[in-house]
């Protein structure tokens, strides 16, 4: 194995800090400098302030290795919905599953909630967004906005949410109205 990525697969998943903001604004760079230079709007400075002034420790999930950071995601409550947002991983994380647990493990903390997430046009990263249930539903050339609709939570009887009501009778029949 090449230097630094032995431990990859010894990860953990834990709350984010404030004092993390300076190397996950790295991480962000680092990741998305390829699709960002490709979309033509590859603006470090910019990139870098923005990611100050959106990162909210306790929304944010970080990937960490021995006390490196290897990847972050955060959960941003909006009305009814949840937007993702900074969803990076460092290149030596990527193909190793780490991206798809914590997408797994933050769609099952949220329940029956709508999830959004923008991803730069073209990005590969949009692969794993379609693969977990979301489709675009807006794309101006630059970013493709996508959307995963709450799953159906079954009701007490197990019929889903929106599909017909179904009660038991005590011969133990079941009828569906």
């Amino acid at each position: 194995m090449s230097a630094g990525t032995e431990d990859v697969l010894d990860w953990t998943v834990r709350e984010g800090r404030p004092d993390d903001v300076d190397a996950l604004a790295d991480l962000k760079l680092a990741a998305l400098e390829p699709d960002l230079r490709r979309a033509g709007v590859w603006r470090p400075a910019y990139n870098r302030a923005r990611f100050e002034r959106e990162f909210v420790p306790t929304e944010t999930r970080v990937v960490e290795v021995g006390g490196r950071l290897l990847g972050c995601l955060a959960v941003h409550p909006e009305g009814d919905d949840v937007w993702l947002r900074h969803f990076y991983l460092a290149e030596e994380a990527r193909g190793r599953g780490i991206g798809t647990h914590l997408l797994r493990e933050v769609l099952a903390s949220l329940g029956s909630r709508s999830v959004l997430l923008d991803v730069l046009t073209g990005s590969r990263a949009a692969g794993l967004y379609l693969r977990h249930g979301f489709v675009p539903v807006e794309d101006d050339g630059v970013d493709v906005i996508m959307r995963r609709d709450a799953p159906d939570v079954p009701d007490a009887l197990g019929a889903p949410a929106d599909g017909p009501a179904q009660t038991r009778t005590d011969s133990g029949e079941s009828t569906v109205s």
